[in-house]
């Protein structure tokens, strides 16, 4: 079920989401089996680029590395350092010399910073509208001076946060609120 107030867990969801959509858009052909289409593009998508080389193994994977070292005159960085702890490959490449980088962007960036900023915008609306409507639905602050009657505010609450659009209450309750 869906928890409006889960914002972390709904925005990850909703970035899954759009890389889904997003990954599906692009076709590739021609990949060595050790590069399935779809994790070369969730690469370059999460990461902003993918590095492939040979890895000890001897076949081509891509990777997701971090860049520096060296600048070259654009200050643009030369090697990677590519961390693969199932392959056991740990090493620091020249960008130029030991593999194909392959970029999303022209600043490596990739997608997530744009869905993290769009999908929290949209969890926040979602509880937004879910608060909205719980409150549209009871305009009244209560007060109980025993727990017997806040149990029962309690339930009330619930109810109506449930979508119950005729709630049922004892006279104590009702004698009770204010």
């Amino acid at each position: 079920m869906y928890d409006f107030k889960n914002k972390r867990k709904n925005i990850q969801e909703a970035n899954k989401y759009m890389l889904a959509k997003t990954a599906s858009m692009f076709e590739y052909s021609g990949l060595p089996e050790t590069i399935p289409a779809h994790e070369l593009e969730k690469i370059i998508q999460t990461h902003g680029f993918a590095f492939i080389t040979r890895a000890p193994d001897g076949e081509l994977y891509a990777f997701a590395g971090t860049m520096g070292g060296e600048m070259d005159a654009y200050g643009n960085p030369q090697d990677i350092i590519i961390a693969n702890t199932y392959l056991k490959f740990n090493k620091t490449l020249n960008i130029a010399k030991d593999g194909v980088l392959i970029k999303n962007d022209d600043f490596y960036i990739g997608l997530m910073p744009l869905y993290e900023k769009a999908n929290t915008f949209l969890v926040e609306n979602d509880i937004n509208m879910m608060l909205w409507g719980y409150n549209s639905r009871t305009q009244k602050l209560m007060s109980a001076p025993d727990d017997k009657t806040k149990e029962s505010a309690d339930s009330y609450i619930k109810k109506i946060i449930d979508g119950d659009l005729s709630i049922i209450a004892d006279n104590a309750m009702f004698d009770g609120v204010k």
